[in-house]
C-alpha cells in the first residue's frame, strides 16, 4: 500500500510538470483544461483515502476506501476520456449517466473533505448543493425560484462551471507548482537556510527569537495555501526557539499562528490567492501584489512591534551570539538557495510572465543551481520526497478548490450572492462604518473552518458585492473581505491556526488564540484603515500614500504598545489607554483628528521618559 501511495504522490505532480511543459502537444497529444483538471482530481482523491483514515486512530485500507476510490476514478475518467462527447451537450442537458457520475463524484468529495479538514466544509457544501433545490420553499434572502435535480446535477458536474471550474484550475496549475517549488527548496536545504538569514539578522536584538519566527513564518505562509499545514511545517522548529528565549508557550504559540496566517496576506505569492483574486478581477497579478504590498508590511510591523514590547516588559534575554549563525556565512552557504526565488520574482515582476511559468522555471533553477555542490545536489530520493510532500500538501486545497466551484455554480445560479449584499446595504443604511462592520463580521463567520482560497472564494461573492454597491473600489472590496476572512485562523472558537500551535507549544487553545487575537490585532484593524486611505493600497496619489503609511503604521505601532503595556518602560492603564487611543484615531484619514493623536502619543512619550529618567536616578 506504501508503494500505491507513493506512485500516486510522485505521480501526481510529474503528471502537473508534464501539463504545464505543453510537452504531450509535440507528439499531437492534447489535453483540455478540463481534462487536466480530471486527471488531477481522479488522482488526488484515490490518495485522499489511502492516506487519511475514517477515523482517526485507524489505520490500514479499508473495503470502503476502496469503493470510494471507484467511484472517484470512474466520474473523473469520463471527464477525461469522452471530452467532446459531453461538450456537444454539456451546457444545456445532461445523460442519464451523467447525472449518475454527478452523484457518484460527491460522495467521495464531501467524505475526502471531512477527513481532512472536519465536518464544517461538507456541511456548507451541501448547503450549496441543496439550496437550488430547495429554495422555492425558503423564507426570507434563502428564498428562490428553485430549480430541478437535473438543472442542479448539470451545474454541479459539467465543466466549464461546478467542480471542474476556475478553482480547481488553479490548484491543478499554479498552486501544485508553487507546492513543488517549495518542497524542493525545503529537501534542498532552503527551508534552513531562511530560518538561519532571519536568525542572523534579527536573533541578536531584543525578542530576537520571536523576531526570526515572524520572518521565517511569513515567508513561507506566502508559498503555502494553507496558514495550519505552514503552522505544522515551520512552528515545529520556530515556537521552541521562541520558548526557549524566554516566551510563553500561549505568546509563542500566538505569534506562529498569526505570523503563518499572515503570510497568504504577503507578496508575492499570498498563498495563491492573489492569482485567484487577479483572474476573479481582470487584472494583472502584478497590480494584486503592488496594492497588497503596503498593508502586509505594516501587518508583519506590529507583530514586530508587539513582540518587541513583549520582551522588554518580561526582561527576556537575547539569544547569545555563540548560538546563532554568521550572516556573512549563512549567506556564502545559502546564496544559491536566493537564486530560484530571486528568479521567481523577476519572472512574475520584471517579465511578467504567468504564475505557473514563473514558478516552473524557478524549480528548474533549483536543479541547476544545487548541481554545482556536492553536498547541496539533489538526489532521486530527496526529490522524489519532495513531490509525494507536494501530492499531500495538495490534497486538501485541491478538495477545497473543487468545493469552491460548487458553490461559484450555485451562487450564479440563485443569485443568494445579491440577495445577501443587497439586505447588507440596507440594514447600514449609507453608514460605511456600519456596513464595514457587517462585512467584516459576515467574512469572519463565512471563514471559519475553511482554507484561505474557499474563504476568498466565498467572502468575494457573498460579502464584496455590497461593498461595491456603497461606492468602494472592487480591488479594496476584495482585500477587505479576504483580510477579515483570514481573522477567523487566528480567532476562537475556529482558531485553526492557533490549534496546531498550541499542539506544539503544548498550550492550551483557547488562550492561544487570544494572545492570537491580540498579536494579529492588524487583521481587524489594517482593513479599516486602507478603506478609509486608499493611498495605503495605492489607489491615491504620491502624498497621500506616504501620509496614509506613515500614520498607520505609527497608529499600529502605538496600539501595540498600548495592548502589550509597555513603550519606553512599563505603561499604566492611564497611558495604556491613550496608546490604544491615540493608534485608532491615526488610523482616521483628518489631519485635526492625526495632530490630536500625535500629541496624546507625545504625551505619553514624555510622561515616559520622565519615568525612565526616574528609575535611573533611583539606581
Amino acid at each position: 500500500m506504501d508503494k500505491l501511495i507513493r506512485v500516486l504522490g510522485i505521480g501526481l505532480p510529474l503528471w502537473c510538470v508534464v501539463y504545464l511543459t505543453h510537452v504531450l502537444d509535440y507528439i499531437g497529444i492534447i489535453i483540455a483544461p478540463n481534462q487536466h483538471q480530471g486527471i488531477f482530481l481522479g488522482i488526488l482523491l484515490p490518495l485522499t483515502f489511502l492516506i487519511f483514515p475514517a477515523k482517526k486512530g485507524t489505520s490500514g485500507v479499508r473495503w470502503y476506501d476502496w469503493v470510494l476510490i471507484g467511484l472517484s476514478v470512474v466520474p473523473c475518467g469520463y471527464i477525461v476520456f469522452f471530452y467532446d462527447l459531453y461538450m456537444l451537450h454539456g451546457a444545456t442537458t445532461t445523460q442519464a449517466y451523467e447525472l449518475v457520475f454527478c452523484l457518484a463524484l460527491l460522495i467521495p468529495l464531501l467524505e475526502g473533505l471531512r477527513r481532512t479538514i472536519g465536518i464544517v466544509l461538507p456541511i456548507v457544501t451541501l448547503f450549496f448543493l441543496l439550496h437550488p433545490l430547495l429554495s422555492a420553499h425558503l423564507p426570507s434572502v434563502l428564498f428562490g425560484r428553485g430549480y430541478s435535480l437535473e438543472r442542479v446535477l448539470t451545474i454541479t458536474y459539467m465543466p466549464p462551471s461546478g467542480i471542474f471550474s476556475l478553482p480547481l484550475n488553479i490548484a491543478a496549475t499554479i498552486l501544485i507548482i508553487f507546492l513543488i517549488f517549495g518542497q524542493l527548496l525545503l529537501v534542498s536545504g532552503g527551508g534552513q537556510t531562511l530560518i538561519n538569514i532571519a536568525l542572523s539578522m534579527v536573533g541578536r536584538v531584543r525578542g530576537g527569537g520571536a523576531k526570526s519566527a515572524v520572518i521565517a513564518s511569513g515567508l513561507f505562509g506566502s508559498l503555502s495555501g494553507s496558514p495550519a499545514a505552514n503552522v505544522a511545517i515551520t512552528g515545529t522548529f520556530t515556537i521552541p526557539l521562541m520558548k526557549s528565549t524566554g516566551y510563553k508557550p500561549n505568546f509563542a504559540a500566538g505569534v506562529e499562528a498569526v505570523a503563518s496566517t499572515g503570510g497568504t496576506l504577503l507578496p508575492p505569492v499570498m498563498g495563491v490567492v492573489a492569482f485567484i483574486m487577479a483572474e476573479w478581477l481582470n487584472v494583472p497579478y502584478v497590480y494584486i501584489a503592488m496594492i497588497a504590498f503596503l498593508p502586509a508590511v505594516i501587518l508583519y510591523g506590529s507583530i514586530f512591534a508587539q513582540v518587541d514590547f513583549a520582551a522588554a516588559r518580561e526582561g527576556l534575554s537575547r539569544i547569545p551570539s555563540s548560538e546563532l549563525p554568521s550572516l556573512m556565512q549563512t549567506l556564502k552557504q545559502g546564496m544559491i538557495y536566493l537564486i530560484p526565488i530571486a528568479i521567481l520574482i523577476y519572472f512574475l515582476f520584471g517579465l511578467q510572465f504567468s504564475p505557473e511559468t514563473s514558478a516552473l522555471w524557478a524549480t528548474v533553477s533549483i536543479f541547476l543551481v544545487t548541481l554545482f555542490r556536492r553536498k547541496t545536489r539533489l538526489n532521486l530520493r530527496q526529490i522524489g520526497e519532495a513531490l509525494n510532500e507536494s501530492a499531500r500538501s495538495s490534497v486538501i486545497v485541491g478538495l477545497t478548490c473543487a468545493m469552491a466551484g460548487i458553490m461559484m455554480a450555485s451562487v450564479s445560479t440563485t443569485g443568494l450572492a445579491t440577495s445577501i449584499s443587497t439586505i447588507i446595504v440596507e440594514f447600514a443604511a449609507g453608514r460605511l462604518f456600519v456596513l464595514l462592520l457587517l462585512a467584516a463580521l459576515a467574512s469572519f463567520v463565512f471563514g471559519m473552518g475553511i482554507g484561505s482560497i474557499p474563504s476568498y472564494i466565498f467572502v468575494a461573492i457573498m460579502v464584496a458585492p455590497a461593498l461595491t454597491q456603497m461606492g468602494i473600489k472592487t480591488i479594496a472590496a476584495h482585500l477587505f473581505v479576504f483580510w477579515t476572512a483570514m481573522s477567523a485562523f487566528i480567532t476562537p472558537p475556529f482558531c485553526v491556526s492557533a490549534y496546531v500551535a498550541s499542539a506544539i507549544a503544548k498550550s492550551s487553545p483557547m488562550r492561544t488564540g487570544l494572545q492570537a487575537v491580540r498579536i494579529g490585532v492588524g487583521f481587524l484593524l489594517i482593513p479599516f484603515a486602507f478603506i478609509y486611505n486608499p493611498g495605503l493600497i495605492l489607489q491615491s496619489s504620491i502624498r497621500e500614500i506616504v501620509i496614509a503609511t506613515i500614520a498607520v503604521a505609527m497608529g499600529m505601532i502605538s496600539v501595540s504598545a498600548g495592548l502589550e503595556g509597555y513603550l519606553l518602560k512599563h505603561t499604566n492603564w492611564g497611558e495604556r489607554g491613550l496608546l490604544l487611543l491615540s493608534g485608532i484615531l491615526l488610523l482616521v484619514p483628518r489631519y485635526s483628528i492625526r495632530f490630536l493623536a500625535l500629541a496624546m502619543i507625545a504625551i505619553v512619550v514624555i510622561w515616559q521618559i520622565k519615568g525612565v529618567k526616574k528609575l535611573r536616578h533611583r539606581i
